[in-house]
């Protein structure tokens, strides 16, 4: 019983450090790099809501352009400022294709307006996954003492488990092998 514990808190933090890794190298390249041709993508505002909430976190597969229809939800770069490029997730309210080039028009659900008509190349994806337990994680990230304090307790449970699971057991037969001799 003690081992199955063992092995589930380990999966367990290995997900989370996974998790965390992945969080930090996005926000780093400020969405530039996939993992797996994913993105994760916290929601800042309140145009999607009540399906995204604020805070929330969403997964962004990229897709080919040809695939994305009216009424999916998508994620698309719209420009850049001082801290990086912009990205915007609304819904899919149009779609035409010019010259073997598509072009989108999307609005939030709670917008009156739809958004300026953007073309193929600004795609990056459609939303994939919407998901609680990433978003409480997400909103938790936001606080930078919580962040760190993270981030130091799956780093010192990690390395614990790794201490007393890998390293501690290797001495111990070390004994057992010089007892025999």
């Amino acid at each position: 019983m003690k081992t199955i514990i063992n092995v589930i808190r380990s999966v367990i933090t290995f997900v989370l450090i996974v998790v965390l890794i992945g969080v930090v190298i996005q926000r780093v390249t400020n969405y530039r790099l996939a993992i797996g041709d994913m993105y994760i993508f916290q929601v800042a505002t309140g145009s999607m809501e009540p399906e995204y909430p604020v805070g929330d976190v969403i997964v962004v597969k990229k897709a080919d352009p040809s695939t994305v229809n009216v009424g999916d939800d998508v994620t698309y770069k719209t420009g850049k400022t001082s801290k990086g490029d912009v990205f915007i997730t609304h819904r899919v309210v149009e779609k035409r294709e010019e010259n073997g080039k598509y072009y989108f028009t999307t609005q939030g659900l709670v917008n009156l307006v739809a958004d300026p008509e953007f073309s193929e190349d600004a795609l990056v994806g459609k939303v994939t996954y919407h998901t609680v337990v990433l978003s409480f994680i997400g909103r938790l990230m936001n606080n930078m003492i919580f962040y760190y304090c993270a981030f130091v307790f799956i780093a010192l449970s990690f390395s614990y488990d790794i201490i007393t699971n890998y390293l501690i057991k290797r001495d111990d037969k070390d004994e057992e092998e010089q007892e025999e001799e």
